[in-house]
C-alpha cells in the first residue's frame, strides 16, 4: 500500500517519473512478494487499490496545499526541529516504519504485562 501510494502520487505530479515508479512497483515490490510467497495476489491488489485511493482522496481534498502552508510556517519558525523531524519521517519511510512497528509491538506486550500485574 505504501509503495502504491508513493508511485501514484509521483504519477499524479509527473507522468514520466510516475510511469517509472509504477514499473518499479510492479517489478520490484509486487512480483518479488508474489514470488517469495509473502502475499497472495488479492493482498497486493487490495493494497494497491487502497494506496491509490488514499492518495487520490488526499489530492482531491487539496490537503497538500494546506500541509504545505503548515510546513512552510513550521520551517520558518523552528528550522532545526523541522529538518530533524522530516529526516526521521523519511528514514522511517525507507525502513517501512520498522522502528515504529517494533516500538508498538514492545508497548503491546508491556501493556499486557501491566494488565496482568494489576489484576
Amino acid at each position: 500500500m505504501l509503495f502504491a501510494a508513493l508511485a501514484f502520487g509521483i504519477w499524479m505530479i509527473c507522468r514520466p517519473l510516475g510511469v517509472i515508479a509504477l514499473l518499479h512497483l510492479l517489478a520490484v515490490v509486487v512480483f518479488t512478494k508474489l514470488y517469495a510467497g509473502l502475499h497472495y495476489p488479492s493482498d497486493l491488489l487490495v493494497g494497491a487499490v487502497l494506496g491509490f485511493g488514499t492518495t487520490w482522496i488526499v489530492l482531491q481534498l487539496s490537503l497538500p496545499e494546506r500541509l504545505y502552508n503548515f510546513f512552510e510556517l513550521w520551517e520558518a519558525k523552528a528550522t532545526g526541529l523541522f529538518y530533524s523531524g522530516f529526516f526521521l519521517v523519511t528514514l522511517e519511510l525507507v525502513n517501512m516504519f520498522g522502528d515504529v512497528r517494533s516500538l508498538a509491538y514492545i508497548m503491546k506486550f508491556a501493556w499486557h504485562g501491566y494488565l496482568r500485574v494489576i489484576h
